[in-house]
């Protein structure tokens, strides 16, 4: 038989060979074993940034990390991930989280889905990070993919006071609002 090339990576492969039916002969060992080595490059795992506009006040809206592998891999691709706070804050900026992600044997990408939380602060920008860890069959390329929370621009009215208001009023005619 011939062993086809192909240029996905993938576990060691086993070929048994067996031997039956001889003429003029006596068989032995009846069972051989072939071990074809891998010889595709390992494919390289990252995660990509993420920028998105906070929802309004208590509104949850979701950060989408995709995590991509350089090449198809013939087995599941395996990591970790958890975020940690750069200028934003775990619990009030966003759902701070850790788990895993596994990409199927063909598979090139994945997401991590991050809550971000809505407020009403006028603030810069913020900042936190997905870091990916504990990888299995990939070598890691980019490590962390970074979040901007850009600030919605709402901002909490904490009081005002009605001014003199003519009577009658007019539709569509503005009166003092402080």
């Amino acid at each position: 038989g011939t062993i086809v090339g192909d240029l996905i990576y993938e576990s060691l492969e086993t070929v048994f060979v067996i031997l039956a039916n001889p003429t003029n002969a006596v068989v032995l060992n009846s069972t051989g074993r072939v071990r074809i080595t891998e010889d595709d490059s390992i494919p390289y795992v990252s995660i990509d940034d993420v920028s998105l506009t906070e929802g309004a006040p208590g509104i949850v809206t979701q950060a989408v990390f995709n995590v991509r592998l350089s090449a198809p891999s013939g087995v599941a691709t395996m990591i970790a991930y958890t975020t940690s706070n750069r200028t934003a804050s775990a619990g009030v900026d966003y759902a701070r989280q850790s788990g895993g992600l596994t990409l199927q044997p063909g598979a090139t990408t994945g997401s991590i889905f991050v809550d971000v939380i809505g407020d009403s602060n006028l603030e810069s920008n913020e900042v936190f990070i997905v870091t990916v860890t504990n990888v299995l069959n990939a070598l890691l390329a980019k490590p962390s993919g970074v979040c901007t929370i850009v600030d919605n621009g709402l901002t909490e009215l904490e009081s005002f006071a009605w001014g003199t208001i003519a009577s009658p009023q007019q539709t569509g005619q503005p009166f003092t609002v402080s």
